[in-house]
């Protein structure tokens, strides 16, 4: 087995040190990967904190992965040495299943996780990205276009995966109107690939509705009603001046609204007057806390019920929009 160098986590509480472990030798269809760059997810703080209660330490956390192809197995077709590739948020799956979806594979029985998981061939734990190499099925690597810039490809492979399968499920594009809720590290994600689904034409109408952060009891005690609501307005209106340019062409229109109540009150207001929307929930999940669900057609997420970011294919769509956006 290869040795490997990274940072892992070895306790809730204390910081990532560097850590040495083996990754398992290469099978017949497996890539080896010399890792360059890896994204810093939420989930990956979750996790080495075990907020999420489901951590098994040590773990090397990492799961937008971006790197060059050192050796591949004698069965792989799809890569060669020096090749760029990514490696997102899952390493395997039930690819024997006779029911198998490639659009839905991510939710399927025998998912392995890219961390804090086990490895089905050597019955190991899973390490990500947080180190400097990865051995990973062909079936689950996917290819960098050279055009687009190792760094900035690899948040692609969590952040821009969990914004591109909604709207490439709600057929977003020219002409439609798409909600955004939660402009934070998720929501500009959505904003620029939703105004990316729509740039071949035809007018956009964007409604976007944020949810500003909430002081700490500490903090809001000594603060009175007005400075609180002032605050947040403040807060309102550099967070859509920040997103506008982002969004907006000749013809685009643009519905902005703080959340002020019940998220699906807000949501029923809006649909009564823009007509149908799909609504996009692009929040941060709270730790041990269902969220208020953002409209009656769209399931609360909570801690038990979470979406999963998106399948190999959706990864490898996002990668093609991303390439054709750079050119």
């Amino acid at each position: 087995m290869a040795i490997a160098r990274g940072y892992a986590a070895t306790d809730a509480s204390k910081p990532l040190t560097p850590f040495t472990f083996e990754r398992r030798e290469p099978n017949d269809d497996d890539v080896v990967i010399d890792i360059k760059y890896a994204g810093i997810c939420h989930s990956d703080i979750h996790t080495v904190r075990n907020e999420w209660k489901n951590a098994v330490f040590p773990i090397v956390p990492g799961h937008e992965i971006a790197g060059v192809v050192k050796a591949v197995g004698s069965k792989v077709t799809k890569f060669k040495v020096g090749d760029h590739v990514g490696v997102g948020c899952f390493v395997d799956s039930c690819v024997g299943c006779a029911t198998r979806d490639l659009d839905n594979e991510h939710y399927m029985p025998g998912l392995v996780q890219t961390y804090n998981d086990v490895d089905p061939n050597t019955k190991t734990a899973t390490h990500g990205g947080y180190s400097d190499s990865i051995v990973v099925k062909e079936g689950y690597v996917l290819s960098i276009p050279d055009n687009l810039p190792l760094d900035a490809s690899a948040p692609l492979l969590c952040a821009g995966i969990t914004l591109y399968s909604p709207l490439r499920r709600w057929n977003a594009g020219p002409g439609q109107k798409v909600a955004i809720v939660g402009m934070g590290g998720l929501g500009h994600m959505g904003v620029k690939l939703g105004a990316a689904m729509g740039a071949d034409g035809g007018a956009r109408h964007w409604i976007l509705v944020t949810c500003a952060p909430r002081m700490t009891h500490r903090i809001s005690k000594w603060v009175s009603h007005s400075a609180r609501e002032n605050w947040r307005a403040k807060w309102f209106a550099k967070t859509v001046s920040e997103v506008t340019p982002v969004l907006c062409r000749p013809g685009d229109q643009i519905t902005s609204s703080l959340a002020t109540g019940p998220l699906a009150e807000l949501t029923r207001q809006l649909r009564s007057t823009h007509g149908a929307v799909p609504v996009i929930d692009a929040r941060r999940p709270k730790v041990g806390v269902d969220l208020e669900p953002v409209a009656p057609d769209v399931p609360a997420a909570g801690h038990s019920g979470w979406a999963l970011p998106g399948a190999v294919v959706g990864m490898g769509a996002l990668l093609v929009l991303a390439n054709e956006l750079a050119e």
